[in-house]
């Protein structure tokens, strides 16, 4: 008889908790190496590491999606994949790469508003449904796929890969399916300013700023510049 537990190295709580509060799962909340540990009847310990999902095929997937509907079918599937481990070590990837900033006190609030809005977004992706369809512009869809390609390709190791991969899809959800930003209503941004919602339309602190940044995805958000 194998029985099967989670060994999870370097703690980060905060993913754990959104764990919980959205899923419903109590995770030990760690990231980014997870360990799947089996012990046989004869004492033996064997390790496993849990290999996140195939990012290719994923992006592969996205490559030839023709409308909203299929898009949405391709989400659906793979945000279905993803389990809470490959959402902590997406994380893990996240706080590194927010670690330079200052003060502490935004690094933990910009790190939190990511994991909600990591969280929040594949659950929402698992349960949708298009309550009409609307014509997608599949010129802006497929640069804004060129754009991610771009980025994978500069991505340092497979950890970073996987982490863009993810976000990706996140934001494709956003931009083409919801009409929503790539950032949630609450980011924080330098100088104490966050993306908002007044009435219908929504406002980011840095759209224009950041909008011709080869590596930003702002160019096709939906939010207008707020003014500051």
């Amino acid at each position: 008889m194998i029985n099967p537990t989670f060994t999870i190295l370097d703690h980060q709580q905060w993913i754990g908790r959104l764990a919980y509060i959205f899923f419903g799962i109590i995770l030990p909340p760690s990231i980014p190496k997870f360990y799947l540990s089996t012990r046989t009847d004869s004492g033996q310990i064997i390790e496993e590491v849990l290999m996140p999902v195939d990012t290719t095929d994923l992006f592969n997937e996205l490559c030839v999606v023709e409308d909203q509907e299929s898009l949405l079918i391709v989400l659906k599937r793979w945000a279905n994949r993803y389990s809470i481990f490959d959402l902590v070590q997406a994380q893990g990837f996240t706080a590194k790469e927010l670690k330079n900033l200052h003060p502490p006190s935004y690094i933990k609030e910009l790190s939190w508003k990511h994991s909600e809005w990591l969280i929040a977004t594949i659950k929402e992706i698992r349960s949708a449904h298009l309550q009409k369809r609307e014509t997608m512009n599949l010129e802006e869809y497929y640069d804004f796929i060129e754009r991610i390609r771009e980025n994978l390709i500069k991505a340092e190791d497979r950890v970073e890969r996987d982490a863009q991969t993810l976000y990706s899809l996140c934001a494709a959800y956003h931009l083409f399916i919801t009409k929503t930003p790539v950032h949630m209503v609450g980011t924080p941004f330098p100088g104490g300013f966050k993306v908002q919602k007044i009435g219908e339309e929504y406002f980011c602190p840095v759209k224009e700023k950041q909008k011709d940044v080869p590596e930003a995805l702002c160019k096709f958000c939906v939010a207008k510049q707020l003014k500051i």
